[in-house]
């Protein structure tokens, strides 16, 4: 019964029941956009308060978290923009530009965090989850 469902048709007229009505998934999408861009502003300038303000070195174990994270969020980038341009359905500047910002983003933080206060590369870091999280929320709209 499940297989002539998922292989029936669909009516543009029926609602889809799947995953919503068009303003429940730009409510889910933008509630999990400002989860990711609005909540952890109060989480930053708390870290950012405490922080000693001193540079990191490739010694601090963070540096190494750092890396491990960047070349994690540069795969989900790579997969959500390939799964988008073999899909099609969104323009290619609506993922290709926030793909771009966020990774540049995820990328620059490591060397920050050698040179400058290491709260910075954290704020990079937090701006290129932001802007992925932005990204996907458009393939979730469209």
């Amino acid at each position: 019964m499940q297989i002539q469902l998922a292989s029936r048709p669909g009516n543009a007229a029926e609602p889809d029941t799947i995953a919503g009505s068009k303003k429940v998934r730009a409510s889910i999408s933008w509630l999990a956009f400002f989860s990711c861009a609005v909540a952890p502003i109060p989480l930053f300038s708390l870290g950012y308060v405490r922080s000693p303000h001193l540079q990191g070195t490739a010694n601090d174990a963070d540096f190494w978290f750092l890396i491990l994270a960047t070349l994690t969020q540069i795969q989900g980038l790579l997969v959500s923009a390939l799964l988008e341009w073999k899909r099609g359905r969104l323009p290619k500047w609506r993922w290709a530009i926030p793909a771009a910002v966020a990774g540049a983003c995820s990328i620059v933080a490591i060397p920050l965090y050698l040179n400058v206060p290491r709260e910075w590369s954290s704020f990079l870091s937090l701006v290129a989850g932001t802007t992925q999280s932005f990204m996907i929320s458009q393939f979730f709209l469209f």
